[in-house]
C-alpha cells in the first residue's frame, strides 16, 4: 500500500465517524418523524396519506403562528441587523396591520355573538387606555 492511499484511508476513517453521528443522531430521526406524519396516531398502524398535513393546514392556529413568523421576519430580522431598509418598512408594516385589525374586528362583530356588546363595553381592547 502506497503513502498516498494510507493517507487516504486514514482521513476516510477520521471522517467515517462524524459522518455515521451524523446520519444517526439527525438523518433516520427525521425521516423516521416524516414517515410517522403520513400514519394515524403514535403507533403508526394505518396509512392516512396527508390527511395530518391537511389538518394542520386548515388549523386557524398554524395560520395565526405563520403570520407572527411572517411578521417576525419582515420587521424583526432587519432590525437586528441594523438594515435601515427594515427600519423603512415599519411605517407600511404599522399601516398593514391597522388595516387586517379593522377587518378582524368587523368579521368577529359579524360572526360572534356578543362581541358587539363587548365592543361597546370595551373600547381600548388593542392597548389599554390607548386603542
Amino acid at each position: 500500500m502506497t503513502l498516498r492511499r494510507r493517507e487516504a484511508l486514514t482521513g476516510l476513517g477520521y471522517a467515517a465517524l462524524p459522518v455515521l453521528g451524523f446520519a444517526a443522531f439527525y438523518i433516520i430521526p427525521f425521516g423516521i418523524t416524516i414517515q410517522k406524519t403520513f400514519m394515524d396516531g403514535l403507533s403508526g398502524a394505518r396509512f392516512i396519506g396527508f390527511a395530518n398535513y391537511r389538518g394542520v393546514l386548515g388549523s386557524a392556529a398554524f395560520r395565526l403562528a405563520v403570520g407572527n413568523t411572517l411578521k417576525f421576519i419582515i420587521v424583526g430580522v432587519p432590525l437586528l441587523l441594523g438594515s435601515w431598509w427594515g427600519v423603512a418598512m415599519i411605517p407600511l408594516f404599522f399601516v398593514l396591520m391597522v388595516i387586517r385589525m379593522r377587518i378582524e374586528e368587523r368579521t368577529l362583530i359579524q360572526g360572534l355573538p356578543g362581541y358587539a356588546d363587548y365592543a361597546a363595553r370595551v373600547p381600548c381592547r388593542l392597548l389599554p387606555r390607548i386603542w
